[in-house]
Parts: C-alpha cells; sequence; structure tokens
C-alpha cells in the first residue's frame, strides 16, 4: 500500500453560510435574485442526478466555455474545480525527483500536490510591495524543474502581472523546456487573461474557475486552457465524468446570465473604492485584484474580531502578512455595505 507521509492537509471549518454572512471563502457574498434561481431550478429534471451525462453535454458546455475565451473548444479541459485541473496538470507534467516553482504563501493545493508526487516545492517570496519580480522567480529554477506554477492575481495577496510578464515567463521557461501553469482564478476582479498567449506558447497551461466571479463554487467546475494537443493529453487522464449532470445544469444557466456575475464584480470593485475613500484610520488595509481585503487595526484585531462575531459574520484570521509583525490579521470578503460596516464603532 502507498501511504503518503509528507502530505499535510488543514480543512476549513465555517461558520455560516448564510447571504451576506460567508466572507471566508472567496466566494459570491450574496445569494442569487430568488425568481431568476428559480428559473434554474425548474430546468432540472430527474435525469440530471440518475444518468451519468452524455459526452454531448461536455461539448457543449466546452463550445459556450470556449466561445466566452473567444477560442476554439479544442483548447479547453473541463474538470471537477479548479483544483482537480491543477492536479491533472502535475499528472502530465511531473516528473520523479523533480521540482516546482511556487510563490509562498500561495494556494495550499499547490504543496500537497507537490508531496503527493513527491516533488520538491521551490518558493519564491514576496517584496514589502506584496508582489515579487519575474527575475527572482528565474533564479530559482534548475536542472530538476519540472514546471512553473503563477497565480494571476496572486493568491493571497492580489498582485497582477501583466500580459507582457506572463510572454516573457512563457519565452523564459520554453527555452528551457519547462511548462507554465497560470492560475486566473481571481482574473474577472483585474488583469488581463493571458488566453490570448496559447496559440503562441506550447508551455503554457491556464487554469480558471466558475467558483468565484461566477457564483459556482458549491457546483465544483474548472478549466484548463492550452493548446490542442495539450488538451489531448489532458483528455487522456480525466475522469470518465468529470461534471455531474446537475453542474452542467447550472453552468450553462449561468452562461445564459452573464450579467449576474458583471454585476457582482462592478458590486465589488465599487465597494472596494469605498472602502479606500471611507475606512477608518485605525485600520491598515492591503487591496489587491481580488474578492477581499486583509484589514488590521491598531490593537491587532482586538477590536474588529470582536465586531465580525458579534455579528456572526464567517471570515479568516489568525493571518500574517510578510513584513508586518502584527499575528491576527484578518481576511474578509467584500460585499456591498462591507464599508458602512468597518466604521461601526
Amino acid at each position: 500500500m502507498h501511504w503518503f507521509p509528507d502530505v499535510l492537509r488543514k480543512f476549513s471549518s465555517r461558520s455560516t453560510r448564510e447571504s451576506g454572512l460567508r466572507l471566508d471563502m472567496g466566494e459570491r457574498a450574496l445569494n442569487f435574485p430568488q425568481k431568476e434561481f428559480n428559473k434554474f431550478l425548474s430546468s432540472l429534471n430527474q435525469e440530471d442526478f440518475i444518468c451519468y451525462p452524455s459526452e454531448e453535454d461536455y461539448e457543449s458546455l466546452k463550445e459556450r466555455i470556449a466561445a466566452l475565451e473567444g477560442i476554439s473548444s479544442s483548447f479547453v479541459n473541463l474538470s471537477f474545480g479548479s483544483d482537480q485541473a491543477i492536479k491533472n496538470i502535475f499528472d502530465l507534467c511531473a516528473q520523479p525527483q523533480g521540482e516546482v516553482v511556487i510563490n509562498d504563501p500561495s494556494f495550499p493545493m499547490y504543496k500537497v500536490y507537490a508531496d503527493m508526487f513527491k516533488m520538491k516545492c521551490v518558493t519564491v517570496g514576496y517584496e514589502p510591495s506584496l508582489d515579487f519580480n519575474l527575475k527572482g522567480m528565474l533564479d530559482r529554477l534548475g536542472p530538476n524543474t519540472s514546471f512553473v506554477i503563477l497565480t494571476n492575481p496572486n493568491s493571497p495577496f492580489g498582485a497582477i502581472k501583466s500580459l507582457d510578464d506572463i510572454a516573457f515567463l512563457c519565452k523564459e521557461l520554453a527555452d528551457r523546456d519547462i511548462c507554465l501553469l497560470v492560475d486566473e482564478a481571481y482574473i474577472d476582479f483585474g488583469g488581463e487573461s493571458a488566453v490570448s498567449l496559447i496559440t503562441t506558447y506550447d508551455n503554457l497551461f491556464i487554469c480558471k474557475t466558475f467558483s468565484k466571479a461566477w457564483g459556482a463554487a458549491g457546483a465544483r467546475c474548472g478549466y484548463i486552457v492550452s493548446s490542442p494537443f495539450n488538451i489531448l493529453q489532458l483528455e487522456k487522464i480525466r475522469p470518465s465524468f468529470p461534471l455531474t449532470g446537475a453542474t452542467l445544469r447550472y453552468l450553462n444557466f449561468l452562461l445564459q446570465h452573464p450579467q449576474f456575475k458583471e454585476q457582482y464584480v462592478k458590486e465589488i470593485l465599487e465597494e472596494k473604492n469605498k472602502i479606500k475613500k471611507n475606512i477608518d484610520s485605525r485600520f491598515s488595509v492591503k487591496y489587491g485584484n481580488v474578492n477581499w481585503i486583509h484589514i488590521n487595526d491598531v490593537d491587532d484585531n482586538i477590536f474588529l474580531d470582536k465586531l465580525l462575531q458579534s455579528h456572526k459574520i464567517s471570515y479568516k484570521n489568525g493571518l500574517t502578512i510578510p513584513y508586518d509583525q502584527r499575528k491576527n490579521w484578518i481576511r474578509l470578503g467584500i460585499k456591498p455595505g462591507i464599508s458602512d460596516f468597518l466604521n461601526t464603532r
């Protein structure tokens, strides 16, 4: 039997999933209008739960996604959430005793998958701006580097690399026969997607998700965009049925109503600007191109912890920020009205 003694997993509990209070997981904080959501519910039937989806169902969804991205469906591979998509890249690119270059901190599953595949994580730290320069990442490459992961906007701080930056990185890595995975989970909140580069760089994989801006975290759907040859390889290792019938229905509903996502992103950006303009001076706030902020007060969040808990809001606390001595930074999701709430005394 094969064990994983080096794999360390941490699972998050949460106090609520109630609309307006779930500010801990980067999800859509508010429910959809009930009238519109009821239209989706009325479209479901027993076969969506009893029967396996057909390949035609998957191809139809890939065509919708491809139209959204302005590409052919031969560039799209579906997966059960973006974390499954990332694992598939490890399946495809990992080499025995190989190395993967990532930021630290970053999405925890990068390290989990590296440990599962017996790979070494070579980490690149952040500068005081909570960004990093690409030269620092290139300096970490070695003879055993299998691939590089770039989260753009980065997680958890939300800094952006430009399309020129990503093209430069693709070229530098291609010259070394190294692949690049760009994780664009939060690209809807700022930055330019690298999808336009996939016809130029065969070593580029782009991971996207419906969990954040689209409001489908519970449906579990991610996808990879890459060259048709790379997609063919990913199709060989995909599960027999990568998405459920109910998930297919829900995603088609969302793609037929893109205004829901567009309005949500608009509200997040507007609320973030309100926080910047109105935040009380007792708070320190770190902003990024994501749908949350990092926040601390002059007393290391003694006040804010009590305020959030008294309103039964679910959030992340006990976090640290590079180059800051405080130990209880809070990561708080953004929703309409949160700027006024933070100024509550």
